[in-house]
């Protein structure tokens, strides 16, 4: 007997919001997506009181893995900006050393201790979060590896829970160091969220600008040329769909962030999100307790690549090493979470100090920032999006 398709839809959403509920008594320490994971492993898949079509009925599958997918992941490419990536490229080189490391030692470990797919895929995951989730889960649905998506899945729900607190605890810590030596810095002139209007190569009428049948429209074009390219150069089409959302946005075609300007942002995240339950609705313990072990070597890897990181970038940069630190682990928070925990690092900071000054906050916030933004955006939207998209390619 099929799952109603509103009911299925009551099922799904009330799991979150029984997450909701959770995670707000316990001061999101247990977040709503990790509870909504183990109610559907275990009211799912262990004892089948929920459904297995329950996702299926809603639809939201259909959505993700038809145009959904590939209209995020090219919507991502819009939020990369060559004027952020230029005025930041201390972030940029942080980040891209980040990935280095932590993919590194994935690919060291692979090569001689362990399996070397689950390796790759994992460092790859921690390294960059939701993009590259996406990517490699719709690759494991198409051979048939659960293991693999159980392994991915972990990651991408777990990087947050380790993430979050680490990259607010560094910045804390750069944000003292900084007040104690009187180091206050100069506001930066550009952060990556800035409006400010430029001149496009190609000018598109400001009505059409965030109107949401012309943005549909380019990422129509800019997924269709990807998937012809693809199947030419036998790559994967998730490479292009990056990089043709990030040229369509320099140049005019698309605002960028164009997913948010139209506010479609919230909705597609969250049927992706509601999507990626379907496995889990099947999935037994058992099957997470399969990827246990190699689950807590790539969180582990993921963790210190990013003391690396911070050790060796902080003495090449010439900065503290919990500022290089902060910015390394931002890949496993990434944006737009990264411009909320600057603000509560800063919140935190305040409360034990009250005698900071409202200027002194405001140029903190403008230096720290747009940092940890673009450090996300480019471990994120950027490099591991490119990087599982070749992976993809070879495996």
């Amino acid at each position: 007997m099929e799952t109603n398709l509103f009911v299925a839809i009551g099922i799904v959403c009330g799991t979150f919001v029984v997450g909701e509920i959770l995670a707000h008594f316990t001061k999101y320490k247990l977040p709503a997506l990790v509870t909504a994971m183990f109610i559907f492993i275990i009211l799912g898949g262990q004892f089948g009181i929920i459904p297995a079509d329950t996702l299926a009925a809603t639809g939201f599958c259909d959505i993700t893995y038809t145009w959904g997918l590939p209209f995020l992941i090219a919507g991502f490419g819009t939020s990369i900006t060559l004027k952020g990536l230029k005025s930041e490229g201390r972030a940029c080189a942080v980040a891209l050393c980040t990935v280095v490391i932590i993919v590194g030692l994935g690919f060291i470990l692979g090569l001689t201790a362990l399996e070397l797919k689950s390796m790759v895929f994992g460092t790859v995951e921690v390294a960059g979060g939701g993009q590259a989730a996406m990517i490699f889960i719709d690759f494991a649905k198409n051979i048939g590896d659960s293991k693999l998506i159980a392994l991915v899945l972990c990651v991408m729900n777990m990087q947050f829970i380790l993430g979050y607190p680490l990259c607010h605890f560094g910045l804390r810590k750069s944000m003292k160091t900084r007040i104690e030596h009187n180091q206050i810095p100069l506001p930066a002139a550009q952060t990556v969220t800035s409006t400010a209007e430029r001149k496009n190569l190609i000018p598109i009428p400001s009505f059409l600008k965030d109107n949401l049948f012309y943005t549909f429209f380019i990422l129509a074009l800019i997924c269709k040329i990807s998937s012809v390219l693809g199947e030419m150069t036998n790559l994967s089409p998730y490479i292009f769909y990056i990089i043709f959302g990030f040229i369509a946005a320099e140049i005019g075609l698309l605002e960028h962030n164009c997913l948010v300007k139209t506010g479609c942002m919230n909705v597609l995240m969250t049927i992706l999100y509601l999507s990626l339950m379907a496995d889990f609705v099947t999935m037994k313990i058992g099957d997470v307790g399969a990827v246990a072990i190699d689950f807590f070597i790539v969180m582990a890897v993921g963790l210190v690549g990013c003391i690396l990181t911070g050790i060796v970038m902080g003495k090449i940069l010439k900065t503290d090493i919990y500022e290089a630190f902060a910015l390394s682990i931002a890949c496993m928070v990434g944006y737009p979470v990264t411009v909320q925990i600057t603000e509560e690092a800063l919140t935190a900071i305040r409360a034990e100090n009250k005698d900071i000054a409202d200027e002194t906050a405001a140029c903190l916030k403008a230096y720290y920032e747009p940092k940890v933004v673009i450090s996300g955006i480019v471990s994120i939207s950027l490099v591991t999006g490119l990087l599982a998209g070749v992976i993809t390619s070879c495996f």
